[in-house]
């Protein structure tokens, strides 16, 4: 489970002060992630795996992307090497729900393209959204 989620639970569902204010400055980190996936989960109802795959993977035909799962077997799916001392090695194993929306989605590059797309092409912003974003 998330630390976001985990402090949002704890706290009767109010955001830990860090994720107050996110959008104040506009540096990249994928622990921005972790409040955006909370707050679908909290908004919908829903879980967030249930979120994207329905208003954005199914929408538009990313059938090779997903939440990640350490028990399901995806096909073709990539192994992590690391440097080692004496050379390359297995990656270590990563528990996919810790990274929740920081990091557990899968995708292959015609999906990502697809995302792409979607994206810009209209059919997952309108074009309200889409301005609104440009500021």
């Amino acid at each position: 489970m998330g630390a976001v989620r985990d402090h949002a639970r704890r706290s009767g569902g109010a955001l830990p002060r860090q994720a107050v204010g996110l959008r104040a400055r506009a540096s990249y980190s994928n622990s921005g992630y972790l409040p955006l996936g909370y707050l679908i989960e909290k908004i919908t109802g829903g879980s967030y795996e249930k979120f994207v795959r329905e208003n954005i993977f199914t929408p538009l035909g990313m059938r090779d992307s997903g939440y990640d799962s350490n028990s399901t077997v995806i096909a073709h799916r990539a192994a992590g090497y690391t440097l080692g001392k004496d050379g390359l090695e297995n990656a270590g194993f990563v528990h996919m729900t810790i990274l929740f929306s920081a990091g557990s989605l899968y995708s292959t590059t015609e999906d990502l393209l697809k995302w792409e797309q979607g994206l810009f092409g209209a059919k997952l912003l309108s074009a309200g959204s889409k301005a609104s974003t440009r500021n």
